[in-house]
């Protein structure tokens, strides 16, 4: 909608721990009539060349409710 009035923040950081490990966090922030807000964060972890985790999580604040999301992947190669 042209007319519609909404204002978007987001963040994000990147962190290379080790050679292998990476974490990275985000929020994001809607301003608007029913504010919305949202938080995340993802570990990922490369054991091996052919194995690697991830997981991740977030937490939303959206129309006076909360939810909260978890992910975790493992990827194999052959």
């Amino acid at each position: 909608d042209v007319n519609s009035k909404t204002t978007n923040l987001n963040t994000s950081a990147s962190w290379r721990m080790t050679q292998k490990i990476q974490t990275s966090f985000g929020f994001s922030r809607e301003f608007q009539e029913g504010d919305r807000e949202s938080y995340d964060a993802t570990l990922s972890w490369s054991l091996s060349p052919h194995l690697s985790l991830r997981a991740s999580g977030g937490y939303q604040i959206a129309d006076n409710i909360n939810s909260w999301s978890w992910r975790m992947n493992a990827n194999a190669s052959f």
